[in-house]
């Protein structure tokens, strides 16, 4: 089964050219920068970018495995249903966590909010990609 995702990952150099990490090192090989970062600015302070890519189950699991990336949402391919879902506790949890190691402690719940038990999936990731878009060197 192919799943549609989006996840947050540093940027790696590889071969003296700017690559996110999840591609370098998982062999994402079709994905699209979806927070837009100018390309003279990469990679930013803090190293993160938001990525979206269809892949394979077994590749999902491993990038959910992986500690240097933070999985937004994940769904089957065409559904609409888990990312209109609301994000749970532990979720939110472990996403702050995440960019509180990568941007600074305290700064997870400043970007995506506290309020995220209303909000879906979707909201929550738009407001990353939102921060990430700013960051520069």
């Amino acid at each position: 089964m192919i799943y549609e995702c989006e996840i947050l990952t540093p940027w790696a150099v590889v071969d003296q050219v700017n690559m996110p990490l999840a591609c370098a090192f998982h062999g994402i090989r079709s994905w699209e920068d979806v927070t837009g970062q100018d390309g003279s600015q990469i990679p930013p302070r803090p190293n993160l970018v938001v990525l979206k890519a269809s892949v394979a189950q077994s590749l999902l699991s491993a990038l959910a495995s992986d500690p240097n990336i933070a999985i937004l949402w994940s769904e089957p391919a065409g559904s609409l249903d888990y990312r209109r879902g609301h994000p749970t506790h532990e979720e939110m949890e472990s996403l702050a966590a995440y960019i509180d190691v990568h941007a600074g402690p305290g700064s997870g719940w400043d970007i995506i909010g506290t309020d995220t038990h209303t909000l879906s999936r979707s909201t929550v990731a738009f407001r990353v990609k939102s921060w990430a878009r700013r960051l520069r060197k």
